[in-house]
């Protein structure tokens, strides 16, 4: 790839030198204002030919909450991407640069393809095992949105853009709230401007919900209800129009009405329902408190919940003999398969989705 011109880009003066003083190793060959939070650049190592990603991230707020970069690369974690250097510039200004995932994030895999009810929790469980060591040294991501999980393989997910991360106190329970990504914020950061561990477990919820096929999105306009679409529809100014949308966002997510459950497919059990219910529950406390409690309880959902999934717009729950439901001349009937193709099961009395669901679920 061609070498970027940094030279034509509008960056603080701290970054462009740092920028230049990585040329004579590291030739950058893209510039990504994909997120916010600070300056993204992807690069190639002349030496190894290794491509990595530089995050330069703003040290705004208070100092006393701030994690020394240096003490980024001692985090070790399958599911935290490797961070092979972090530095402080200056006052204003810190640097990470980790390995570059060319399978991309979690936002793309999601846009693109459906997760199964065990892909899911999966996932889940190994964004928690990568927070658990973040939280051991009392550090707090911030900023957990499907974005920021990198696919680094088939099976393996890591926790990548550490430019939110913040240091808790010993003395603190919490820090003051980050002001990126609205729609992953918890609702206690709108209500009193604060976050702690309980809003790393938040964000994780959200995760979960979209990972299976909760209705999420990110147009402003999707978020207005009808009364507040015909009250957008007045505006014409176009800054009021964006502080509207806004409004109603936070609004929504302090009432707790972020997710809505009825979304979800309709196989997603009562459980995993009442799980995602728990771990964005309005009140911070009445969450997990620990990554630990709700890694235990994701092994447990996973344990008592058959792994349903949409494949080819077919619901389908997989397990050694697999079923799935399908539409014969305008009834549903299932289909299984075990070693071979697919055949016709005729031994299902049920006649709408709602009835052969729990009677699928009944043969595993």
């Amino acid at each position: 790839m061609k070498q970027l011109n940094i030279g034509g880009k509008h960056l603080p003066s701290p970054i462009k030198l740092k920028l230049e003083h990585f040329s004579s190793t590291i030739e950058i060959t893209e510039y990504c204002d994909k997120g916010g939070n600070g300056y993204l650049f992807f690069g190639r190592n002349t030496i190894t030919g290794k491509y990595a990603a530089i995050k330069f991230y703003s040290w705004d707020g208070d100092h006393r909450f701030h994690a020394e970069p240096r003490l980024l690369t001692d985090i070790k974690s399958d599911n935290i991407i490797s961070i092979s250097h972090a530095e402080k510039i200056d006052d204003d200004w810190a640097f990470f640069i980790t390995d570059y995932c060319q399978d991309g994030d979690l936002d793309r895999m999601i846009s693109t393809t459906t997760t199964s009810i065990h892909d899911g929790l999966n996932i889940a469980h190994q964004i928690l095992n990568g927070l658990a060591e973040l939280h051991k040294h009392r550090l707090v991501h911030r900023d957990l949105k499907p974005g920021n999980i990198f696919i680094a393989s088939s099976d393996r997910y890591v926790i990548g853009d550490f430019g939110s991360v913040r240091h808790i106190p010993e003395s603190e329970t919490s820090i003051p709230a980050s002001g990126h990504t609205l729609l992953y914020t918890p609702p206690e950061s709108l209500l009193h401007g604060r976050y702690g561990i309980d809003g790393d477990i938040y964000q994780v919820g959200v995760i979960l919900y979209q990972l299976l096929g909760g209705l999420f999105p990110y147009e402003g306009e999707k978020w207005l209800d009808k009364p507040q679409l015909r009250q957008f529809e007045l505006i014409r100014d176009q800054i009021s129009r964006s502080i509207f949308i806004e409004d109603s966002i936070k609004c929504t997510i302090r009432k707790g009405k972020a997710l809505r459950l009825n979304t979800l497919h309709q196989y997603i059990p009562a459980n995993i329902r009442r799980l995602l219910k728990k771990i964005t529950h309005i009140n911070h406390y009445s969450r997990h408190q620990s990554v630990t409690s709700l890694m235990l309880d994701i092994i447990k959902a996973k344990k008592n919940s058959v792994d349903w999934c949409t494949q080819d717009t077919l619901i389908t729950a997989r397990g050694e003999t697999s079923f799935r439901i399908c539409r014969i001349k305008g009834h549903c009937k299932v289909e299984k398969k075990r070693r071979a193709g697919w055949r016709l099961d005729n031994s299902f009395t049920g006649q709408t989705l709602a009835e052969l669901i729990p009677e699928i679920e009944s043969r595993f």
